[in-house]
Order: structure tokens, then sequence, then C-alpha cells
């Protein structure tokens, strides 16, 4: 199966998890999943990186989630309670050992359509969008993983280390993916580059322990036909020869491509796909992408528009959930370790435009 181009680190789990006994305590304290009963139009995003809990919830449902009580996984031995004796106003997560996490949340009823990427945030040595772009995610948090154990010593602290990050727009911010040298050795794994992506959903750092592609889970609630994706990029391959795991492609002239892509699938049961999971699926009504996603000319922003279809079948909303899945990425074929240091994929003004 071929998958869409992400650089997402999986650090064994054993170096993760924490021990249990009479000598050691657990430092765990982590909210894993929360689950509503009877609530269906509900999204619920856990940024653990962020230390909040986003909840989207449609209008008509807003005053049934307030009364409902949450159905809380969280690490073993750890302890749940809630700020002010009201989940609304939070978590209080107390390990074994006594380390504590809040949680703030944070409640939405109205869906973003548009995203100019203006506000972010240094978070764990990396740069995040925030405020109304924060439904977007990145590779940076698995890149941590990866740069927290590198032979090299990289500096993981430094947000120029990352390969998506902030930079100057036409006006004002915009979203930068970089396919950069990666660390090199990472436990006996070769990460010899690293390719920038962003894509709307989430990067589960719980599920990276163990495997970085069920951890991109891509697509979030959507509520209406996505006639298309517009915005504006810019994009240049980088200088040099095509690599591909550290060594140069056997096709001299093989040039890097860049990664414009969405998917709208059905949800029921608050289903979630993955990278592992979405190519192929029966679930993806329909999809756009930008092909070529090539060199652009000059130095100047060009704009984009990709135009779902055709649909399989018409999204019954009455009867059925959605989500919409956006992907942007520096190298298409950066998840096998394969494209050009120095190529650049910048971002801005992403707009989702329905029938």
């Amino acid at each position: 199966m071929k998958k869409i181009t992400f650089v997402l680190i999986g650090i064994l789990i054993s170096l993760f998890a924490s021990c249990s006994s009479d000598d050691v305590k657990s430092s765990e304290n982590y909210i894993n999943s929360i689950t509503f009963s009877d609530i269906s139009s509900i999204e619920i995003t856990i940024r653990h990186d962020l230390d909040s809990i986003y909840i989207y919830i449609t209008p008509e449902d807003y005053d049934k989630l307030l009364e409902a009580e949450p159905i809380i996984k969280h690490s073993q031995n750890a302890v749940v309670s809630y700020i002010n004796s009201n989940w609304v106003e939070g978590f209080k997560v107390t390990a074994e050992n006594g380390d504590v996490r809040i949680y703030n949340v944070k409640i939405d009823t109205t869906e973003p359509k548009k995203f100019s990427f203006e506000v972010w945030n240094d978070q764990n040595g990396y740069y995040i969008p925030t405020g109304s772009n924060s439904k977007w995610a990145s590779g940076n948090a698995g890149i941590k993983m990866a740069l927290q154990f590198s032979s090299k010593g990289v500096d993981h602290s430094n947000p120029k280390n990352y390969p998506t990050k902030d930079t100057i727009g036409d006006i004002g911010n915009a979203v930068l993916l970089e396919t950069m040298a990666g660390p090199g050795d990472v436990f006996g794994r070769d990460v010899s580059l690293l390719s920038g992506n962003l894509f709307y959903g989430n990067f589960n750092v719980t599920k990276a322990m163990t495997n970085e592609l069920i951890a991109t889970e891509l697509g979030r609630n959507y509520s209406a036909k996505p006639k298309s994706i517009t915005g504006f990029y810019k994009y240049k391959e980088g200088p040099g020869t095509f690599m591909i795991k550290g060594q140069p492609a056997e096709d001299k002239s093989r040039k890097d491509v860049c990664t414009i892509k969405a998917e709208f699938y059905r949800s029921d049961n608050n289903i979630t796909l993955n990278v592992e999971t979405i190519e192929g699926s029966d679930l993806v009504l329909a999809t756009a992408s930008l092909e070529p996603c090539t060199e652009t000319a000059g130095d100047k922003f060009h704009k984009f528009e990709i135009t779902f279809g055709p649909y399989k079948e018409e999204p019954d909303f009455q009867k059925h959930n959605y989500k919409l899945a956006v992907t942007f990425a520096a190298s298409k074929d950066g998840g096998s370790y394969a494209g050009k240091i120095g190529t650049k994929l910048i971002i801005d003004e992403v707009e989702f435009v329905d029938y």
C-alpha cells in the first residue's frame, strides 16, 4: 500500500512506558480517550503537546453535551478529577508518582472554513499553528522523538531544526514545509531525510509510541459537501541529487514533487482514517489533488484549486457522519525517506469551498 508522505518517527514503546512496581511508580498522566454516550455529532481531539482537549459539537447538541458525563480512558494507575468540580473547566490527571497534568477544555460549535496561519506558538521546541488553525497538525511531535535519541545529537529544542514551521507570506505569516536532512541513526534505523508536512487532523502522540502511521489521524468532522480546496502556494525543488534512504537515486534526473491532496469520507461511529487505512478505503467518497505538484515560476505565490469528484455517492447528512482530510507535504515520497534536501513548499490562505 502506498503511504501518503509523512515522516513521523515511531520510537519503541519500551522507551516511553513507565514501570509500576513497589520500587518504581509510573509517571504517566495522560487522558487517552474521551467519549460521551448518545452524542454522535461530536469530535474530540486530545492534544498532549498543548495539554488541551478540543471538542467540536453541533449547536443543537451543545446543551446536551454540557449535561453529559464523559467516559474517560487514561494512563494506568493514574487518577482523573475535574477542575472546579466541572469537566467543562478542565481535567486534572495525577500519575502514580504524583506528577500532575492539567488539560484545558475548549468547546467550539463553528466549523472553520478559512485558514490564514497567522498565529504560531513554540511548543516543546517546535512551532505549531494555534487559534482557529489548531485543527491542523504536523509530524513535528514524532520528529521530536527521533531528535531526542539521534546519534548526531541534534538540538531538538531549536524550532528551526523541524521541517514544519512558520514563514513570511504575502500578507502576514504562512506555512513553510521543508525537506531537511534527517538525524541519522535512531536505534539502528537510518532516518536520512525529513519531509515537512501539514494535515487537517491530529497527530496522536501516544499511538506514535508503537506505530507512527496510525498516529497520523487524518480528517475532522465536516457537515457539508466540499466542492474544492483553494489557497496559495509556491514550491521550490531542492538543489542536488534526489536521495532515497541516504543514497542517490539511480535516475539522476528524478525530480522532487509536493503533495496537495484532500479526501472526503464517511465516518460513522466517529471512525478516523489514518495514513495506513485511508488509501483505497471504501469509506472515501471523493478525492481532490494537485497534479502535478511541481516547481512554481518566480518567487511569487500561485493560486491553487483542487476539486473533488466524481463522488461515488451523494453524502446523506441525516444518516451518516463525514470527515474531511487535507494533506500538504514538501516531498511526496518523504515517507520513504526520499526527496531532495532543501525542497520547500509554502502554503497560505487555505479555504474550504462547499456546494
